[in-house]
């Protein structure tokens, strides 16, 4: 390796004219799909466990005028 060459600026991969952007419009898709799919988990978590606390624990719930998810009605 000569002395005055970089060879990590050198490299063609690494350039910056082919070197292309993550993210964009290709990735909101899945971006969407992840946080949908994460609220969904989380409410089945939150409703299936206060069906548990109340059959194995006898629990009472807190407020009844709050859904299961906590939001007011």
């Amino acid at each position: 390796m000569a002395e005055g060459s970089n060879s990590f600026l050198d490299d063609p991969c690494l350039s910056p004219s082919s070197k292309k952007q993550p993210g964009g419009w290709r990735a909101v898709k899945y971006i969407l799909a992840n946080e949908t799919f994460e609220k969904l988990a989380s409410m089945s978590l939150v409703a299936n466990m206060t069906v548990y606390l109340k059959t194995k624990y006898n629990m009472e719930g807190g407020d009844d005028d709050l859904d299961p998810y906590g939001n007011s009605a």
